[in-house]
């Protein structure tokens, strides 16, 4: 009951650093408490919002799968509800709400995380996984984007785990400085490259349909201009490349402004050429230019 009781000071404490809240969140986080005590028992709470590789004897493994999956379903309806009502504060309090709005997402954050590690202390791994592909925003993600193509469940599951790990990463992140973005694109990018490896690229440009249009712009392009089926991806590295050295720039503070203005300069010379032999320059100075707006381009002549 001694770690039950601090892992709950610390997430109240932590959610009142980022900003505040009100008093319900003490009552429900200390009801929530009694409740994990009352379901699972004191030795059965997980240390660590890590996924457990297996459950101790004689704790939630005695249950059966019926048992657990009810157990669960009270688990998941009690972050609901508290999550429901402190969304319903928060946009009572609009721009009064301490904090603001990083706050308020650092909040539901650390809630999310406390269900995870509710839920992991009570099922194995895999229905751990079957339930957060169907309920978490990284699992979500996957359904959407590959559910009408030709990856397999392992596939879809590596992909799960890959953004999973990356949203848990960087959901407490609302640091928007030069550095903390440079971090956040770095781990997205690799991030990227693993699901590119498990996915193979045939499939993963339908998960870079979560990525905004431009993927799509680019697929199009590249068709209807007769260009190899290369291209869209090769594009889509040349903008990746493009952003993650610009911000590695503007994370710099050894350099002078006029330093970092000529350096930009040269790396946009450097993209464009890039570009240009990938699209040819015909295209680079006319039609090109509609799948190209993330490059700062001079004018037409």
């Amino acid at each position: 009951m001694k770690k039950l009781t601090v892992v709950w000071l610390v997430l109240v404490l932590l959610i009142l650093l980022g900003g505040g809240v009100a008093t319900w969140t003490w009552r429900q986080a200390a009801q929530r408490a009694a409740d994990r005590a009352a379901w699972l028992g004191p030795d059965q709470l997980a240390p660590s919002r890590g996924r457990p590789s297996s459950l101790a004897p004689g704790s939630a493994q005695s249950l059966s799968a019926e048992e657990r999956r009810a157990r669960a379903d009270k688990i998941r309806r009690d972050y609901d509800e508290m999550t429901t009502k402190f969304s319903a504060d928060y946009a009572a309090a609009g721009a009064a709400f301490p904090g603001g709005l990083s706050a308020y997402l650092r909040q539901l954050a650390l809630l999310q995380f406390e269900k995870h590690k509710d839920l992991a202390a009570l099922l194995t791994p895999r229905e751990l996984e079957d339930l957060e592909l169907r309920d978490t925003v990284s699992g979500q993600t996957v359904q959407t984007l590959l559910g009408d193509t030709t990856a397999t469940e392992e596939q879809r599951r590596a992909v799960f785990r890959i953004q999973k790990d990356f949203e848990d990463r960087f959901a407490l992140t609302f640091d928007l400085t030069p550095f903390a973005l440079l971090t956040r694109e770095t781990g997205r990018q690799a991030a990227q490259r693993q699901i590119r490896a498990a996915l193979g690229d045939a499939v993963f440009g339908a998960w870079l349909r979560g990525e905004g249009p431009d993927y799509a712009a680019f697929a199009t392009f590249a068709q209807q201009s007769g260009l190899g089926p290369t291209v869209p991806l090769d594009l889509w590295q040349a903008k990746s490349d493009f952003l993650l050295a610009r911000l590695q720039l503007k994370a710099r503070n050894d350099l002078a402004p006029s330093q970092v203005a000529e350096a930009e300069r040269a790396l946009i010379n450097q993209t464009v050429a890039r570009v240009t032999g990938l699209l040819g320059p015909a295209a680079v100075a006319g039609p090109g230019r509609d799948v190209l707006n993330w490059l700062p381009l001079p004018p037409r002549s």
